[in-house]
C-alpha cells in the first residue's frame, strides 16, 4: 500500500508543482504495509481522480489527498479514500449526471481541459467492481471532493 501510494504521490507532486499548485497526501499512522485486494483498480481510481483534480485546478490551488481507516475487522479492513482540490468546481445538474458515460460539463472555456467523459464512468464502474462506493460533493468556483 505505501509503495503504491508513494508511487502515485511523486507523480501527483511533480505534476502539481509543473502547475504551480500545492500537492499534499495525508496518511494515517496506522497504516498497514500490506493489503490484500485489487491494487491495479485502486491504483487507477485514484489516478484518475487526482488526474482530474490537478486537471481542473489552477495556481495558487492546491489537490490533497486523505487516506483514513474507517473500520477495522479481524481479518479485514475499511479504507476511505478523499481526494479534495480547489479548482473549477461543478454545478449542482451537472454532478448528478458526473457518472454517466461521454458526459461533459458544457460550458464556455470547459472545453480547453479536453477529455472524453468517460474517466468517472470507469472510475465509478472500479469502485463498486471492489464492493466500494464513490460520492462527490461540489461548489462552483470553489472546488470538488470525491470520497
Amino acid at each position: 500500500m505505501k509503495a503504491m501510494l508513494e508511487h502515485i504521490n511523486g507523480h501527483m507532486s511533480a505534476e502539481c508543482r509543473k502547475k504551480g499548485i500545492k500537492y499534499e497526501c495525508l496518511l494515517p499512522d496506522d497504516l498497514e504495509k500490506t493489503y490484500i485486494g485489487d491494487d491495479k483498480k485502486l491504483r487507477q481510481v485514484l489516478w484518475n481522480l487526482l488526474s482530474n483534480a490537478v486537471k481542473f485546478t489552477e495556481a495558487p490551488g492546491s489537490v490533497t489527498m486523505t487516506v483514513k481507516t474507517t473500520d477495522t475487522h479481524e481479518d479485514s479492513v475499511s479504507m476511505n479514500f478523499i481526494v479534495k482540490d480547489t479548482g473549477i468546481g461543478m454545478d449542482k445538474e451537472f454532478q448528478s449526471k458526473l457518472f454517466d458515460a461521454f458526459s461533459l460539463q458544457k460550458e464556455q472555456g470547459i472545453a480547453r481541459f479536453g477529455g472524453s467523459g468517460l474517466g468517472m464512468s470507469i472510475t465509478k464502474r472500479l469502485v463498486e467492481m471492489m464492493d466500494g462506493t464513490i460520492s462527490v460533493s461540489s461548489e462552483k468556483g470553489v472546488g470538488t471532493e470525491f470520497s
